[in-house]
């Protein structure tokens, strides 16, 4: 680090899972920008007609943020409200001109009342659920104040993107939807990191300023324990400093939804979906197009070389095979290429990742 201190640092990765890393391929992309330039053509919609609706959790516990301690300091802590937290869920729709609906807090009680968000939000609404998670009713409470704010008609139609939760994607808010000119569209499988403007742009900086706000409660009431009660006016603070025009119009943008553009994402944003997937007995194996393994092996067994465009190596199911060979395979980012061990009986191939380093864009077998 003291060499390279000008190019290198040390950062936090964000944790990201594997179904996030594998779904968030170039074929689920541009599947997805197809279909939204179809709609942008049918529709003509401009951008104030573009939306897209989310929900985020809102704990009462809050996350400590980084604080300045002396060096050599063994413990370092942070004065939380409790040791678990119950969890409120908000859930809110911006436009890609930077604009939004008053947002929806879901309480974790049985019997709602009007009380409940006496603090919050101008506008807001509210409603339970004995766990606080997002219901295919709430939701649907939520479309109809969605449609009231928008002013949605099947004469001015809107384009409404979200994600596949199950809530979202039920009868009733589609008929709804329907018949007040609401289109829907949702995200690929676990995209949304990347596509959807609302994680993109605005609940990062609304995380952070609800953290302070609450650390700032705390302060303010010694020796008292935060209540789902106090979460409306925490949110009414963090989500006016985090749902800024300059915020929400940079989320439509860096996802390349307004302006629309497909080719927002670089080869090596794909990277991650190259790589091996957890196979069985241990081995990483990667799925790619039938017959691909049969040219794999003939150019084992002639001991020559094979080249794949996409820089993926087509594995069948593990196998206890006795042969096996060393092989380097390019991932989508250039310069970056995976190392494995490939144990082949017939056409059947287990694969096992050895080495992650440096090399060119072809897959040798040696």
């Amino acid at each position: 680090m003291k060499r390279h201190g000008q190019e290198l640092s040390i950062r936090q990765p964000e944790a990201t899972s594997l179904s996030r890393a594998t779904s968030f391929n170039k074929h689920n992309v541009e599947l997805f920008f197809s279909k939204l330039s179809s709609l942008m053509d049918k529709y003509k919609f401009e951008p104030q007609d573009i939306w897209n609706a989310d929900e985020s959790g809102v704990t009462t516990v809050q996350k400590p943020r980084a604080v300045v301690a002396v060096k050599g300091t063994k413990q370092v802590g942070s004065l939380t409200s409790a040791e678990r937290g119950q969890l409120v869920t908000f859930c809110v729709a911006v436009s890609a001109i930077g604009g939004s609906v008053p947002p929806m807090l879901i309480f974790p009680r049985k019997n709602y009342h009007d009380n409940f968000i006496r603090d919050g939000p101008e506008g807001s609404i509210g409603a339970c659920h004995p766990s606080g998670w997002m219901t295919q009713d709430n939701f649907l409470l939520f479309m109809k104040h969605f449609i009231k704010h928008t002013k949605a008609t099947v004469e001015k139609p809107i384009l409404l993107l979200l994600d596949n939760h199950q809530s979202h994607v039920n009868y009733d808010v589609i008929t709804l939807c329907k018949e007040n000119g609401v289109v829907l569209l949702s995200f690929p499988p676990h995209c949304s990191h990347k596509l959807q403007p609302l994680d993109r742009s605005v609940y990062g900086p609304f995380k952070r300023y609800l953290s302070s706000a609450q650390n700032d409660w705390l302060r303010s009431n010694p020796g008292k324990r935060m209540t789902i009660y106090d979460i409306p006016s925490q949110v009414k603070k963090a989500f006016l400093r985090a749902s800024t025009p300059i915020n929400i119009t940079n989320g439509f943008k860096v996802s390349g939804i307004s302006p629309l553009n497909t080719n927002i994402f670089d080869d090596w944003e794909f990277a991650p979906s190259s790589a091996p997937g957890p196979g069985r007995n241990g081995f990483n194996v990667v799925h790619a197009e039938d017959g691909l393994m049969r040219n794999v092996w003939e150019q084992m067994e002639m001991g020559g070389d094979y080249s794949y465009d996409n820089g993926l190596l087509c594995a069948g199911e593990e196998s206890r095979g006795s042969r096996a060979t060393r092989a380097v395979l390019s991932a989508a980012q250039p310069g970056i290429v995976i190392e494995f061990m490939i144990v082949v009986r017939g056409h059947r191939a287990g694969v096992q990742v050895c080495h992650v380093g440096q090399s060119s864009w072809q897959l040798e077998l040696c």
